[in-house]
């Protein structure tokens, strides 16, 4: 599925099922946004599902109503304005319309996300248009391979011995803090800015294990 089981965010989509591409795939496709059967960035195949999903990214806030204290960024109309030729057809042309309820009536119309988990907070359409978004940009989320975590590992491992055996006990403790405190700010910012998700527990608790 889409949610995590450990604190129900969502964070992944479906791609692909059995061969068939899922609905925002195939709606990139039709709309020629998308290469028909292109990879997309992020994309990995659950085998035993027999499907294939990827992590998108978050195109800001997915709060909406009175309630939310940041709100998306995507422009939300009423259908009843659209019917009665109330928004402009300057405001509509060449954009890609989600039509869907955001109405509070139903919980199941909304999602907990990143940005937050109180109820009938984020609509499910804000969270389908962060996905279709992902896809057409080619932004997904992507995930470094467990080669690179384990040379990672390695790598702060032995920097932390080598700070230990060859500087005093107080310049060993601010090395080690400060390479871990480094270590999260490069992951942190190599995920904002590239969506590049490097797994930091690993090579955190390798840091750390080295020095004592």
């Amino acid at each position: 599925g889409n949610v995590f089981g450990e604190d129900k965010i969502t964070r992944r989509a479906l791609l692909q099922l059995y061969g068939k591409p899922a609905f925002h795939l195939e709606l990139a496709e039709r709309m020629g946004a998308i290469n028909a059967n292109a990879r997309i960035r992020g994309e990995f195949n659950d085998t035993v599902a027999d499907a294939s999903y990827f992590f998108f990214r978050y195109h800001g806030s997915t709060g909406f109503g009175p309630g939310a204290v940041r709100k998306t960024n995507y422009p939300v109309y009423s259908m009843i304005d659209v019917l009665e030729g109330k928004i402009g057809s300057k405001e509509l042309k060449d954009k890609v319309l989600l039509v869907g309820s955001m109405s509070k009536n139903d919980s199941a119309d909304f999602a907990f996300t990143p940005y937050s988990k109180r109820a009938f907070m984020n609509p499910k359409l804000v969270v389908h248009a962060n996905i279709l978004d992902s896809i057409i940009h080619q932004n997904g989320v992507l995930r470094a391979p467990t080669w690179m975590n384990w040379i990672t590992t390695f790598l702060v491992s032995m920097f932390v011995i080598w700070s230990v055996f060859t500087y005093t006990p107080l310049y060993g403790v601010f090395n080690t803090i400060t390479l871990a405190l480094g270590f999260l700010l490069v992951g942190q910012v190599l995920f904002s800015i590239r969506g590049l998700w490097i797994r930091e527990a690993q090579p955190l608790i390798g840091i750390f294990l080295a020095y004592y």
